[in-house]
């Protein structure tokens, strides 16, 4: 390798080097050209230099390699190694990362592609063991006794006299231990002995659970004797009263039995426990306590002992299932479980403190004061164990998951709102609620936050309240309406907790949306998630806006509270609200600490009590859920908007349903009517598909793979072959979407979209064919005549009369067809179409683009006079248009055979039937009930009086 600075001697060998080779002298020009060229190669060429970005390369892929392996530690260590070394000077050179530094890592490298075939084994750094020094028994137990004779054990042999010498040997070893004892008990004095048992009594317990029979207490007192005395009252009161055999203990220790069934423990003297069943024996007593009176402390006792029982059975049955696969508990009644043995364990550190006292007998405890004193506990247990009761051991049998969660969630939240609505008379009740509800909702956010942010469903457990229809595919139609379904209930049909009741729409679509997302192969980078989960925002936003700033010091947490306090309550001049204003600002309303294990330990104050939980949810969890749905749905709506063209295909459905291109379906339709004016067949589908891609040709070139034409079964046969006008009923049209455009545009869709065709098919055959009427046609009693040729025809001076009348009908027909065309393709498609196009554009999820869409077409239908609560005014239009097609079939006839009765009869008809449509409009729109329709009455309003006018001046 080429040295990276270049050092005397160095330069002094390559001349020697040069002069050996070549023979040239220093000062000569071939020398010195020799020496650059050779030092140019030194500094320069790298040849088999190392190559720092292969080597770096290189051990990040073999961090990556143990990674994936599960080796993350070694990964760790090899990275920091590396690092290390390449910061660590070497060789005496102050740089780092120079080429010796990589040329030895390579060589490691390489050695570790060809190892020596022996397995590494981490060599584990001896751990230091601190050896605790031993305890002085004998100093501690001896520990205030003073001996005043010889020690009991002489330690040096002048302490031992003459005598005893001369007793060792002739006494044995069985005579030696005897007299040493006698000697150490004749050597103590009376007192020290006395003290020994003093101690002794004090501090070792009486195995009172051993006795099988009464021991006596003795009392000077009379209350002391309390128990005896009711006994011979009760004697002399009932002459056959026998006396029972009691246990006689005290109150300390009743009170330290207490204390441990109240901790869970199920082997207690003073209490019988039968599985869950905690009761009171009847066969002890206190001396200065009645049985009756003892009794019910006992039973009191007893009642919160089996509740603690049977928490405490539940938490272990849910832990020791959890790694059952097959009968694992729900990820909700693990957290529960967990939030109510945190509850247990702090009631068990409080029982605990209180054993302490009862053991330093610092002070005097009763068991009524004991009572008093578990008072605020008993009801916490109370609240704890109502919850318990309904949540969990009456939940229905032969639930399922997501029932039993679902069922535990509501009893959870209807309990803390009931709690809520009660106020502070239940304060205490409602922040233990709260602690363990807030703790159980856990599971739940984290399945909402991957559902929204992953539209993953969990697979372990079935308990979600969204479930995956198999049934239906993901590129089916149906995927947004039935893919997903929720799951029912038996406390709610459907199955969602009341607290999920506002957003739970809203979690179904973006779910459904990052589903698509998905499937469509755009989820990465598609979404950009919080940082934190909802549950993590949720717990932050209750510290933020119910509760003080923790990371803050705590002067300027008292500063900023003794600010917010003055400013509240010195505009205030209601006692009662400014007491709660001062509860409020006196202590923190929602506390988050990390314990050991660096997990969040939620605490609730007494003045959250103030906040409704309906606005701490409103506040706190649904915008922060809200968000996220919002850009799961806008991720999908963007990608459809420009990926998938979702809008064009809308726009290319009103084109060709609704005739908005009406130069192309003119070019189509237009010899569809000839061949029917000229009654020639039409029913071929090659010829319909084959005008119909002619006419999309010249505009619409892309559009001719996806719309064609086809003839559906015929209906209403009766009418069609008496009115013509129902002559391309038959006729549809099929426009073929790619996926996920057809769950928006399905088959349904379409269906609507060919019968609000066909009615204006109707609508345009009828203006064609009065459009196409040509005087010469008249004329001509053989055939029509041709359009653009001009003969001319002798009439018969009779026809002349009719040949006028049918001008004049041919305009009134005109008119009333026009007018119909016009309120139809400007006032209704075209005004509609531009109305909700502006909402299409804002829509921001799935549901919102096809609510607008099935309300536009909906719209469209009952316009275009399809409803069936304005059948009579269709019926008499389909009159009117049917009478254009008769109109157009007797001018085409010729004048020659037409006659002034069935000219008559077609006029009366005609009159007629606008007589009932105008009747029939102004009366709608009078009542307001279609206000659409008032432009169109105004019209044909507007044409009959014209017609009335003229018929008075005329006469």
């Amino acid at each position: 390798m080429a040295p990276i600075f270049m050092t005397n001697e160095i330069e002094s060998n390559v001349k020697k080097l040069i002069q050996s080779l070549s023979g040239f002298q220093e000062k000569s020009d071939n020398f010195q050209t020799c020496l650059q060229f050779v030092l140019s190669n030194f500094r320069f060429h790298r040849f088999l230099d190392v190559d720092s970005h292969k080597v770096e390369r290189q051990i990040k892929g073999i961090c990556q390699k143990l990674s994936i392996h599960s080796r993350g530690h070694k990964a760790d260590c090899l990275k920091s190694l590396s690092e290390t070394f390449l910061e660590s000077p070497i060789l005496g050179t102050p740089h780092p990362k120079t080429d010796v530094h990589y040329g030895l890592l390579s060589l490691l490298i390489c050695l570790a592609n060809t190892p020596t075939e022996n397995d590494y084994q981490e060599t584990e750094k001896p751990v230091e063991i601190v050896e605790e020094p031993e305890f002085d028994w004998t100093s501690y137990l001896l520990e205030g006794i003073e001996l005043d004779g010889p020690h009991l054990y002489p330690d040096s042999p002048e302490e031992w006299s003459e005598e005893d010498e001369d007793d060792k040997d002739d006494t044995s070893l069985e005579d030696v231990s005897i007299t040493q004892a006698s000697h150490i008990e004749t050597e103590l004095k009376p007192d020290t002995v006395h003290n020994c048992r003093d101690w002794l009594e004090k501090n070792v317990t009486v195995q009172y659970w051993k006795d099988a029979v009464d021991i006596p207490v003795p009392n000077c007192y009379m209350e002391g004797n309390l128990a005896n005395i009711w006994n011979a009252y009760a004697s002399e009161v009932n002459p056959i009263h026998v006396s029972s055999n009691f246990h006689t203990v005290t109150e300390t220790q009743l009170i330290r039995e207490t204390l441990w069934i109240l901790m869970g423990s199920s082997c207690s003297f003073a209490f019988e426990v039968k599985g869950y069943i905690v009761s009171p024996r009847t066969d002890i007593k206190v001396s200065h306590l009645t049985p009756a009176c003892l009794y019910n402390f006992l039973q009191l006792f007893a009642k919160y002992g089996s509740i603690v029982l049977q928490i405490q059975m539940f938490t272990k049955e849910v832990t020791a299932e959890i790694g059952n696969d097959e009968n694992s508990p729900s990820e909700t009644y693990q957290a529960y479980a967990w939030s109510m043995s945190e509850v247990i364990h702090k009631l068990q550190a409080d029982l605990t403190s209180i054993e302490k006292e009862v053991i330093s007998q610092d002070g005097t405890l009763t068991l009524a004061q004991l009572s008093y004193r578990l008072h605020p506990m008993f009801v916490e247990l109370d609240c704890l164990f109502a919850i318990f009761n309904h949540g969990i051991l009456k939940c229905p049998s032969g639930s399922s998951q997501a029932q039993r969660s679902c069922h535990l969630l509501e009893i959870l939240y209807e309990n803390l709102l009931e709690k809520d609505t009660i106020g502070l008379e239940v304060e205490q009740s409602k922040n233990i609620m709260m602690c363990v509800w807030l703790k159980s909702i856990k599971p739940y956010m984290n399945m909402i936050d991957t559902w929204i942010s992953q539209g993953v469903l969990p697979t372990h457990s079935q308990e979600f309240l969204i479930r995956r229809n198999q049934e239906v595919e993901i590129d089916s139609e149906l995927f947004w309406s039935k893919g997903f379904i929720l799951q029912a209930s038996d406390v709610n049909q459907s199955g969602v907790p009341s607290f999920l009741q506002p957003i739970i729409q809203q979690v179904l679509v973006a779910g459904k949306s990052m589903q698509l997302i998905e499937a469509l192969g755009k989820l990465s980078g598609s979404i950009k998630s919080s940082r934190l989960s909802i549950y993590s925002d949720f717990i932050d936003s209750l510290q933020q806006k119910f509760g003080v700033n923790i990371s803050r010091s705590d002067s300027h947490i008292e500063k900023t509270e003794v600010t917010q306090r003055d400013t509240w309550t010195s505009t205030c001049d209601d006692i009662l609200l400014n007491q709660n204003f001062m509860e409020l600002f006196s202590s923190d309303w929602f506390k988050v600490e990390k314990n050991k294990k660096n997990e969040r330990d939620i605490t609730v104050s007494s003045a959250v009590s103030l906040q409704p939980i309906q606005l701490m949810l409103f506040r706190c969890l649904y915008p922060y859920i809200e968000a996220k749905c919002t850009t799961a749905c806008q991720s999908l709506i963007d990608l459809l908007k420009k990926d998938y063209r979702i809008l064009y295909f809308l726009t290319s459905l009103r084109n060709f349903y609704l005739l908005e291109a009406g130069d192309t379906m003119y070019d189509f339709y237009s010899d569809c009517f000839d061949k029917l004016r000229f009654n020639e067949p039409w029913q071929d589908l090659t010829y319909l598909n084959l005008q119909l891609h002619e006419a999309l040709q010249a505009k619409y070139p892309e559009e001719t793979e996806r719309l064609t034409a086809g003839i559906g079964e015929k209906q209403f046969m009766s009418k069609k072959l008496t009115q013509p006008i129902y002559a391309l009923d038959g006729l549809s049209f099929h426009y073929k979407v790619p996926w996920p455009v057809n769950i928006i545009i399905n088959p349904e869709c379409l269906k609507i979209y060919n019968q609000i065709h066909t009615f204006l098919v109707q609508v345009k055959r009828a203006k064609y064919g009065l459009d196409q009427l040509r005087a010469v046609d008249l004329n001509n009693s053989d055939k029509p005549h041709p359009v653009g040729k001009d003969s001319s025809y002798k009439m018969h001076t009779d026809k002349l009369d009719l040949f006028h009348k049918m001008f004049i009908m041919r305009m009134k027909l005109l008119h009333f067809v026009n007018s119909l065309h016009v309120y139809l393709m400007t006032r209704i498609l075209h005004g509609t179409g531009l109305e909700y196009q502006g909402r299409l554009e804002k829509a921001a999820d799935m549901d919102e683009v096809m609510d607008v869409h099935q309300e536009y077409m909906m719209v469209i239908f009952e316009r275009c006079l399809l409803h069936k609560k304005v059948g009579f005014v269709k019926e008499a239009i389909m009159k009117v248009l049917n009478l254009a097609v008769v109109f157009q079939r007797t001018w085409d006839a010729g004048i020659m055979n037409l006659s002034h009765e069935r000219f008559l009869k077609m006029a009366d008809e005609l009159k007629k039937c606008n007589t009932f449509l105008i009747t029939l409009l102004s009366s709608i729109v009078k009542r307001g009930a279609f206000p659409h329709l008032e432009g169109l009455a105004l019209v044909l309003t507007y044409k009959n009086e014209r017609e009335e006018d003229t018929a008075i001046e005329k006469t």
